[in-house]
């Protein structure tokens, strides 16, 4: 980048620090440090020190302070560094840096784009030592919009890299050319900041080889040097260094928006360098290997509303491409337990887990910290109990085992967790298993006496009355998968953190350090040992567990060799040993240990959540007395526990006939009575075929390549098919919204047709249904064979999945 100054003009201190940062950024603009601007309808002068306009149209603003302590302060307040007050025209940095974008903003506005929208971003800067806690400060990040950013002076290439504009800007950036932009900015005549720009030129430093012809200067583009070096004239120091570089910016969302405003404006060739416009071979750079996402598929769990995410998920699509499959899975219905689940199996990559439980299960499961949930909540809340306004019951000491409490699930903290240690010594009838809303209304309607529920919920609620408080629970946190690379992770969390404002808000996150979950653990620990001896199956439930109880005794004899009981409670002992608690039909509690490479071996059992609510069968397994009154099941053959109901039945038929391939996932078949039935191939997507006349003569360049590989994979599920004689098995795992049988189908030989075409390159692993894939592993390692070796659609760049595909077609014909 260029750096220009005023005649007889020295920078001292920080600001001189942040010349020389400005001049060695590979940023292709000019920087216009310790000029005047006069405001478009007044006389007014503004000494802004430095501005930058930047191709293809990016004109931003740096507010520099020299302060090296620890910055407090807020929007509307003033800023101290440490104990000393930072100093700055309209009460603070950011008022200050405020108001000179406006006054650059209504300049560019009355001489330049006129009618063409847009708006002014800007920061302040600091030294790399100051640390910062300014309450609402995007650190180190580009964020459009009213807040406060702040960047150290060696972030400033990149955030200025970051900043983008629009075509229609960029065209009349273009149009009316940098130079005459800066000299209607700063009140000069061209010819003056020609004569500015060639005094100031200092040789080219860069190592590049050239021909004779190319030692001459080549056509100018947007900034001109000359081989003279000439020396810097002075300034006078000031007291108080402001730089303020404003940016003038519109994000953008069109695909073909982005080859404007790439302003770093790379050559093709890593070794190359840009000089004027021009690309030189540079013999002193080595090629640069960008750091990409290694993922095909990126799955983020919710527990609430989808809508919240689509903008997340649209904005991930567009930093990580089409290569790269994002799903949303879960909504507001999802159990706790079944979230549990989900990231005990590592189905979800990105985890959204809303509940403090929920963040201490990603923990447990090795899940990796990327976010905070709900940063505009306190950091802490409190859970607490609650009665009917008109209830007789003021406090824990009025409730009588006559009494019935409504609680939500297993791994709700304000819920469940936290009051049932709350709870402890108390015996209560329990209806558990509610969320938030509904455990409210079972209070008011009298179904329940009491309810759980966090603070906030119910402290306005008028009909409700609080009892007890709890001690305070952490928040939420957002948390990525430890089956994402090192790598990987980094660039998601990266990226999940440069979201700008408004995504993150709607998906309620931000950055931050991760919330001290020590105090919760304990919690849940003493929990935890309730729901070993606690029979929530039967009422009332003993919050505690006796040691002075009678001891029960197993109406079975040891040598008995079945054992009958339903699963209700489930608690992790070591990191390799599962331990549940077991009704059993002769009213005895029993626990069970299993290993956890044991449990992963038992059908219908792959996580410990699975097993919850379930009807089992222990058979050789002698009990043995355990504390607390209770006989332990020690698990040592995946065969000694089974499961009696709920396990999944085959529906696998031999000989469908084929009669007709559809596409590369559908084909239609006749069952053994001649029925004709549709099938929906389960586990993978395939590049859509024409269905029209008018998509089959579409110019549309992503419609022609989507045809062509939905082609490809159709003429070779074809031949498989036919090498088969047109037999197929089927094992139907769904029926989707058109009524589709969703199948596996393999050959006669017991091929598996969706690995074959995954495999070959000719289909893609559909992530968002692999829950109906009982053959997901085979399938999604057949898909890192094929990235990993460039097949077919691997290998194509204009590739665009299908599922998104489809949903650009539906976007475009709403609009």
């Amino acid at each position: 980048m260029k750096v220009l100054l005023p005649e007889e003009t020295e920078l001292q201190g920080f600001e001189k620090n942040l010349k020389t940062t400005l001049e060695q950024a590979k940023l292709a603009g000019y920087a216009l440090m310790g000029f005047q601007f006069r405001e478009a309808l007044g006389s007014k002068l503004h000494e802004i020190d430095a501005l930058v306009v930047m191709e293809p149209g990016v004109f931003v603003c740096l507010e520099a302070k020299g302060y090296k302590g620890k910055w407090t302060g807020s929007a509307n307040e003033r800023w101290f560094s440490d104990t000393q007050e930072i100093k700055a025209v309209g009460g603070n940095p950011y008022k200050q840096v405020e108001r000179y974008s406006l006054v650059i903003k209504d300049k560019l506005q009355s001489r330049i784009f006129r009618d063409i929208k847009f708006w002014v971003n800007y920061f302040v800067v600091a030294p790399d030592e100051t640390r910062f806690d300014v309450e609402g400060a995007a650190i180190n990040t580009f964020q459009p919009g009213k807040s406060v950013s702040i960047c150290h002076v060696s972030k400033i290439e990149q955030v200025l890299g970051s900043i983008r504009t629009n075509e229609e800007v960029a065209a009349k950036f273009n149009e009316v050319g940098i130079k005459k932009i800066i000299s209607e900015l700063i009140g000069i005549s061209l010819e003056e900041l020609e004569k500015i720009i060639i005094a100031q030129s200092p040789e080219p430093s860069i190592s590049v080889e050239t021909t004779p012809e190319q030692v001459t200067e080549p056509p100018p583009i947007s900034v001109e040097t000359t081989p003279e070096k000439v020396t810097e004239p002075t300034r006078t120091n000031k007291s108080i260094l402001l730089t303020c570089l404003i940016g003038l910016g519109i994000l953008v969302t069109t695909g073909g928006t982005w080859n404007y405003f790439w302003n770093k404006r790379p050559c093709e060739t890593a070794t190359e360098t840009r000089i004027n416009g021009i690309c030189y071979k540079d013999i002193s750079k080595k090629p640069i290997e960008e750091k990409k996402i290694e993922v095909t598929t990126l799955t983020i769990g919710i527990l609430s509303n989808p809508s919240y995410y689509q903008e997340l998920t649209n904005y991930l699509r567009s930093q990580f491409g089409n290569k790269v499959q994002i799903v949303i899975d879960g909504d507001e219905s999802i159990s706790y337990e079944e979230a549990r689940k989900r990231m005990i199996n590592k189905e979800w990559d990105i985890a959204f887990t809303l509940s403090p439980i929920l963040s201490v299960a990603a923990k447990n499961n090795d899940y990796h910290f990327a976010a905070r949930m709900f940063p505009n909540n306190p950091p802490y809340y409190q859970a607490t109990l609650f009665t009917k306004s008109t209830s007789s019951i003021k406090s824990l000491n009025d409730l009588k085992t006559t009494n019935t409490i409504a609680l939500g699930d297993f791994n709700s903290a304000s819920s469940f967790y936290v009051p049932a240690y709350d709870l402890f010594g108390k015996s209560l009838r329990v209806d558990m298993g509610h969320r938030s809303k509904d455990i409210k209304d079972l209070v008011k309607t009298g179904k329940a006496d009491i309810g759980a529920g966090a603070y906030e919920a119910v402290a306005s609620d008028k009909d409700l009355k609080i009892i007890h408080l709890s001690k305070q629970i952490p928040g939420a946190n957002v948390y990525l998968s430890s089956k994402l690379s090192e790598s990987d992770r980094q660039i998601i969390t990266k990226v999940l953190l440069n979201a700008p404002d408004n995504i993150r808000k709607k998906a309620n996150y931000s950055g931050g350090e991760e919330h001290d979950y020590s105090q919760l653990i304990k919690i849940s620990q003493r929990t935890e040992e309730i729901l070993k001896c606690a029979n929530f199956q039967r009422n009332p439930v003993n919050f505690y567990c006796s040691d002075s109880s009678p001891e029960p005794k197993p109406s079975i004899s040891p040598d008995t060799s079945e054992i009958l009981g339903r699963v209700n409670g489930w608690s992790r002992q070591t990191n390799e040993i599962e331990t549940f608690k077991l009704s059993g039909k002769d009213n005895t509690v029993y626990q069970i240990i299993v290993p956890r490479k044991i449990l992963n071996q038992i059908s219908g059992a792959s996580n410990p959540i699975a097993l919850q609510g379930k009807e089992v069968k222990i058979t050789n397994v002698a009990p043995q007395k355990a504390q607390g009154g209770m006989f332990e099941l020690k698990i040592t053959e995946p065969n000694q526990l089974n499961i009696l109901e709920d396990i999944p039945k085959s529906s696998i038929q031999s000989n469908y006939q084929v009669k007709q391939v559809d596409d590369g996932d559908t084909i239609t078949v006749t069952d053994v009575s001649n029925q004709e039935i549709r099938v929906r191939f389960a586990c993978i997507d395939t590049a859509e075929v024409p269905h029209s006349d008018t998509e089959k003569n579409s110019n549309n360049p992503a419609d022609t390549n989507q045809f062509l590989w939905g082609n490809k994979a159709k003429e070779r599920l074809k031949t498989l098919i036919q090498k088969g004689g047109s037999q197929v098995q089927l094992n139907i795992v769904d029926t989707d919204f058109y009524g589709r049988k969703v199948a596996e189908v393999r050959l006669p030989d017991n091929t598996l047709t969706q690995q074959i075409l995954v495999k070959e390159g000719l289909a893609m692993v559909y992530r968002k249904y692999l829950k109906n894939c009982p053959s997901a592993g085979i399938v999604e390692q057949a898909e890192d064979e094929a990235k990993q070796q460039g097949l077919n659609i691997w290998a194509d760049s204009q590739f665009t999945a299908p599922w998104y595909w489809r949903s650009q077609k539906k976007s475009s014909k709403k609009s």
